[in-house]
C-alpha cells in the first residue's frame, strides 16, 4: 500500500510542477492549475500525502522557474496549507454543497496566502508598492473562486475515477 501511495504522490507533485510551470504570469497575478492535484491528493489520500505533493510538486516548480532563492518557502507555504486545510476538514459523506464551500474555501485560502507571500517577498527585495501587491486582490480572488466553482465539478468526477487506483 505504501508503494501505491508513494507513487500516486509522486504522479500528482510532478503534475503539480507541470500545471505550475505552464501557467500565465502577470505580474503578481498567476493562472494555473497547480493546485488541482494538491486538492485531489489531499482529498484522495488525506493531508499528510496533499501536503507531500504541495511540497514536492510546487517546490519542483519554484526551483526549476526561479531558483532556489530565501524566499522559495514563501511560494510554497500556501499550497501545503491548501492540502492540509482541505485534507482536515474533507469528509467523504460531504453533500454537494458542503463539499462546493470547501474547495471554493481553499481557494480563496490559497489567494490569501499568496497575497501574504506577495507582500513578504516585495518587502524583502525591496519591490513594494500598494498598487503592486493589492491592486489586483478583488481580481485575483473572483478568478480564485471561479477556478474552485470549476475544480468542484470536475473533482467528483476524478476522484471517482482514479479511487481504485488509490486503494
Amino acid at each position: 500500500m505504501k508503494i501505491k501511495h508513494l507513487a500516486i504522490d509522486a504522479m500528482l507533485a510532478a503534475m503539480c510542477a507541470a500545471l505550475g510551470y505552464f501557467s500565465v504570469d502577470l505580474g503578481n497575478m498567476k493562472f494555473t492549475f497547480e493546485s488541482f492535484p494538491v486538492i485531489l491528493g489531499a482529498l484522495l489520500l488525506g493531508p499528510v500525502d496533499g501536503m507531500l505533493i504541495a511540497l514536492v510538486g510546487t517546490g519542483i516548480y519554484q526551483i526549476l522557474k526561479w531558483g532556489l532563492m530565501s524566499t522559495t518557502p514563501l511560494w510554497v507555504f500556501p499550497y501545503v496549507i491548501l492540502a492540509l486545510f482541505i485534507g482536515l476538514l474533507y469528509k467523504k459523506s460531504f453533500d454537494r454543497k458542503r463539499f462546493f464551500a470547501l474547495i471554493i474555501g481553499g481557494g480563496v485560502l490559497l489567494t490569501l496566502l499568496n497575497t501574504v507571500g506577495i507582500y513578504i517577498d516585495s518587502k524583502i527585495w525591496d519591490y513594494y508598492s500598494f498598487a503592486y501587491v493589492f491592486g489586483s486582490f478583488f481580481i485575483r480572488i473572483v478568478t480564485s473562486v471561479l477556478k474552485s466553482v470549476l475544480f468542484a465539478f470536475v473533482l467528483p468526477t476524478v476522484i471517482d475515477a482514479v479511487k481504485g487506483v488509490a486503494r
